[in-house]
């Protein structure tokens, strides 16, 4: 058997100076996958999307980018989990019991609502459109669209082109808000020869082009229905 012959003093001087031992590479320290999704939201929040890295999400969870990976096969498939997640949490209901145009107007306009809560998921929209939570969203949109009139195939891609519009509409919204490119829109409106026309547009209060934006969407689904 083998015996320790260095005497107490010396191993208690030994562990007196010794250094913390370090963190163990490996899981973070944070073990759940939601609290990992959660410290990349929050990243995202306050850095934004061109600045996320698996590198940086590890720092914020004091662990190193391999741990992350135990749990994600890498950034673009953890971006994809977070912008469905979120996505899922953010979505608005059709309400099924009233009136189609009344259903779908009431949908458009609280989606879009929902969506500027969370403006920092913008470069994240595009990963969502064919996610199983997504698809269920525009499967009810597209309910809806069946109750107005519309074939099964037709009600679906309405459904799709609804939602993109919606997305579209908030996506522009949110990069027509940064303050350099309202300056733009106010410098045009002092355009020579279009002043009686670019006073009428809007730059940082969008609510009445959204309310055309859903006027027109809701008489295409009419006009496709054959009704007036």
């Amino acid at each position: 058997m083998f015996h320790n012959n260095v005497p107490k003093q010396v191993t208690e001087r030994r562990s007196k100076n010794q250094a913390p031992p370090r963190r163990k590479i490996g899981r973070p320290s944070r073990t759940s996958r939601e609290e990992i999704l959660d410290e990349a939201a929050a990243l995202l929040r306050d850095e934004g999307f061109h600045a996320f890295s698996m590198r940086a999400l590890a720092g914020r969870l004091g662990t190193a980018p391999t741990a992350v990976y135990t749990f994600f096969d890498g950034k673009d498939a953890l971006l994809q989990e977070l912008a469905e997640t979120e996505l899922a949490d953010l979505w608005v209901d059709c309400d099924p019991a009233i009136d189609w145009e009344e259903a779908l107007g009431g949908w458009m306009r609280n989606f879009r609502k929902a969506l500027l809560k969370s403006r920092w998921l913008e470069d994240l929209i595009a990963l969502t459109c064919s996610s199983p939570a997504v698809l269920s969203g525009v499967e009810q949109v597209a309910k809806v669209l069946e109750r107005a009139g519309l074939s099964r195939a037709k009600a679906a891609l309405t459904a799709q082109n609804l939602l993109w519009t919606v997305l579209g509409f908030v996506m522009m919204e949110i990069d027509a808000g940064q303050p350099e490119l309202a300056a733009r829109v106010r410098e045009a409106q002092r355009t020579p020869g279009f002043r009686a026309f670019t006073k009428h547009l809007a730059v940082d209060k969008f609510d009445s082009l959204y309310e055309i934006t859903v006027e027109n969407a809701l008489a295409g689904v009419t006009s496709q229905t054959g009704t007036a």
